[in-house]
């Protein structure tokens, strides 16, 4: 699931539901508040850069002629990284947010190889930081299959045990998998026990929500 990192508006969405994307596809581009203040920071940090640099080499040179101390060069020297770190940060949080200087957006990037198997954005959406998932990517070679146990077929169950699964879509095929996880409480509405079943998928026949 992907969550948003910043706050902004939908400019563009380029994937629909259930398509195959490839990791670091430019999925969605953001217009945010947030992308100007760091562009601004970042101009501001490299030209206190130039002028630190400059001033350093001044002290270098005046160090060397015996005119500035030691303590002066040190300090200038000190300024000079110190602004140096200062920029880095702001370059990394525009390279986390994928900003593009020339659309002046955040692009978001698939995460990982998968499929979208849900969305919830769209163009001209707001969306905020830390909201609800804007859409899900899962590698589908291998699926998850929820059973439900009653409690007279308990006793034949246990984890890791071999199972054989039939669906409506392939009614002449039987798939097989192991039960990777049994719940330990039993479920009082149902009246069941949820168990996990993890299945290979290689041919990508079995779809969430099935």
């Amino acid at each position: 699931q992907f969550v948003s990192l910043i706050n902004g508006v939908v400019t563009n969405t380029y994937f629909s539901l259930g398509d195959q994307v490839k990791k670091g596809q430019v999925l969605a581009e953001i217009k945010s508040t947030e992308l100007n203040g760091l562009q601004s920071e970042s101009k501001s940090l490299a030209s206190q850069l130039l002028v630190a640099q400059r001033h350093l080499e001044a002290v270098k040179s005046m160090y060397n002629d015996g005119i500035a101390s030691q303590k002066e060069l040190v300090q200038a020297e000190s300024e000079v990284k110190v602004v140096q770190s200062n920029l880095e940060n702001v370059k990394n949080n525009l390279a986390l947010y994928s900003a593009s200087s020339e659309k002046s957006v955040f692009q978001i990037k698939a995460p990982s190889d998968g499929f979208i198997v849900s969305k919830s954005m769209s163009s001209g959406m707001q969306i905020a930081e830390g909201g609800e998932p804007l859409f899900t990517i899962s590698d589908l070679s291998e699926v998850w299959v929820m059973v439900n146990i009653y409690a007279t077929d308990m006793q034949y169950i246990t984890p890791n045990m071999e199972v054989s699964i039939e669906t409506l879509a392939y009614p002449n095929e039987t798939f097989t998998g192991k039960i990777s996880t049994l719940s330990q409480v039993f479920d009082t509405e149902e009246r069941v026990l949820k168990a996990r079943v993890v299945m290979q998928n290689k041919n990508l026949k079995l779809k969430p929500g099935m």
